[in-house]
């Protein structure tokens, strides 16, 4: 994945989680490793960033496992094929 292709998945990860630059999407490079780390995108941008800040901070952590939003949307996520 050149520059290019890498900035466009990276900045449309968050916002609309599947556009691509490429007419087969993510497919087209054949990587697992690409499509977990667009994954992990999609999951960190789906997250409250209040709860983020506050975890990355150190303020609290705990909090960020125990919210409901937050566990629900971890428990519910499909296996990665």
């Amino acid at each position: 994945m050149n520059l290019f292709d890498a900035l466009n998945h990276a900045l449309t990860t968050v916002a609309t989680g599947g556009y691509s630059t490429k007419n087969n999407g993510l497919a087209y490079w054949h990587s697992a490793y690409t499509e977990y780390i667009v994954i992990l995108g999609m999951f960190i941008g789906a997250t409250n960033f209040t709860l983020l800040y506050f975890a990355l901070r150190g303020h609290s952590q705990k909090a960020l496992f125990t919210t409901t939003s937050f566990a629900g949307s971890a428990s519910s996520s499909p296996p990665p094929p």
